[in-house]
C-alpha cells in the first residue's frame, strides 16, 4: 500500500473478526509499521487500518494531512496495481463510527483507510476520534 503524496509505502497484512465480530487490530500492535487490510464482500469496499502511533511513529502518522485528490496505490499479490483517488475526509468520534459507511455496499470498487485521530484519552487508553479517508477505483 502506498500514497506518494504522504512519502507512505507500507505492508499490508490481512486482518480477521475478533470472537466478538470486531476487527482484530491486535496484529497490528507488533507492526505498527504495516497497515492491516479486511474485505467484508466483494461488494463492500477494502478497508486498510493502520496505527496513528505506538509507542513512537507509526504507518499513518501523517494521514490526516491527506487531501482529497489524493492516490493510494494498493499492489494484490498477483502484482497487479490498483489506483484510488481520495474523495473525502472525515473526522469523527468513535462512539458514532460510520461502520455502514466505512464497510458497507458501493456501487463501485472503492477503499477506506482508517486510523485514530483526536485527542488521547488516558482514562481510555485510545484516541477519542478516527480518521477516515474514503477513496474509489481510478477508471
Amino acid at each position: 500500500m502506498a500514497i506518494p503524496s504522504l512519502n507512505i509505502a507500507a505492508p499490508t497484512q490481512h486482518l480477521e473478526l475478533d470472537a466478538f465480530k470486531a476487527l482484530n487490530l491486535a496484529p497490528l500492535d507488533q507492526t505498527p509499521s504495516k497497515t492491516g487490510w479486511y474485505e467484508v464482500s466483494p461488494s463492500a469496499p477494502v478497508v486498510v487500518m493502520g496505527h496513528v502511533d505506538y509507542r513512537g511513529n507509526a504507518v499513518f502518522g501523517t494521514l490526516h494531512t491527506i487531501k482529497t485528490g489524493s492516490t493510494v496505490v494498493l499492489t494484490r499479490s498477483d502484482g497487479m496495481r490498483q489506483t484510488y483517488v481520495v474523495y473525502l475526509l472525515e473526522q469523527i468520534k468513535k462512539k458514532a463510527f460510520p461502520t455502514r459507511a466505512v464497510y458497507g455496499p458501493t456501487a463501485q470498487l472503492e477503499l477506506r483507510l482508517v486510523t485514530c485521530d483526536g485527542v488521547f484519552s488516558r482514562s481510555e487508553r485510545s484516541y477519542i476520534d478516527s480518521f477516515i479517508a474514503y477513496a474509489r477505483l481510478q477508471p
